[in-house]
């Protein structure tokens, strides 16, 4: 029989996996398009910043959504006790609350930013941009790998 323990930890796995690859695509595809058509005017700038905007957040919201429900849920089941993998979820947790903190104070403003740059201030902003995606990629692996150590702990 399959435990409600094992369904929290399985769908923890599971966002922290669906946060990772959504991730790399936003580092890898994402951003390298967006800084490219920067480059071609300041309209072209405005408009591709809206609409990324407008499109991300449909594909991000979710991926957040099921990283903060998931990582909560495994906090409410393993922290209580201190269960097996209890310190690990406390990390998991501390790791959730980094990426929403890197992304409000450090993505979001630098979007809004571009909005308006232009030239070297555009460049430089996708540059941050570029820094900041670094760290909330890092992030996510982490968060992956501490979620799947708190599975395997629980085996």
């Amino acid at each position: 029989m399959v435990t409600q323990q094992a369904v929290v930890t399985l769908a923890a796995v599971v966002a922290a996996a669906a946060h990772v690859g959504v991730q790399w695509l936003v580092h890898l595809v994402v951003y390298p398009a967006l800084a490219e058509a920067s480059r071609t005017s300041t309209a072209g700038q405005v408009n591709s910043q809206v609409v990324h905007g407008r499109r991300m957040a449909v594909a991000i919201l979710p991926v957040y959504a099921g990283i903060v429900l998931s990582t909560a849920l495994l906090a409410v089941d393993r922290l209580p006790g201190g269960g097996p993998g209890g310190v690990l979820t406390a990390l998991a947790v501390l790791l959730v609350v980094a990426v929403l903190i890197v992304t409000s104070l450090g993505a979001v403003p630098v979007h809004q930013a571009l909005r308006t740059a232009s030239g070297a201030g555009r460049e430089a902003l996708h540059r941050r941009l570029r820094r900041v995606d670094r760290v909330r990629l890092l992030l996510a692996v982490l968060l992956l790998g501490v979620v799947t150590a708190v599975a395997l702990a629980a085996t």
